[in-house]
């Protein structure tokens, strides 16, 4: 595997990261939308007893940049095996204008 992007952000984020333990290392996968974007999805962490209570469908948690999803259409193939990975999580309450940001590094 080499690396396509070592970090770019994640826009349009959906969830409050404190609040779904988003953290550094965490894996995500993606899928294309109807408008041609790229949507990352995260597999929410459960305890023991929510195990048996909650379903474990994936959550959205936002959408690569423009420029980012046109690179990866690009280099996209049916077979081609892609990784994407947190490494970056700044929650709203340590930013300045008062935003989570998250950031990802993509793999092919």
């Amino acid at each position: 595997m080499i690396v396509a992007f070592e970090k770019t952000p994640v826009v349009d984020l959906k969830v409050d990261i404190n609040k779904n333990d988003i953290c550094i290392g965490d894996d995500l996968s993606l899928a294309p939308n109807s408008s041609g974007d790229f949507v990352l999805y995260f597999q929410p962490k459960q305890s023991l007893l929510t195990r048996m209570f909650i379903n474990k469908r994936s959550k959205r948690l936002g959408q690569l940049e423009q420029g980012v999803a046109d690179y990866l259409r690009m280099k996209l193939g049916a077979e081609t095996h892609i990784r994407i990975r947190v490494v970056d999580a700044v929650p709203k309450h340590l930013s300045r204008d008062n935003k989570d940001r998250v950031f990802v590094s993509i793999w092919l």
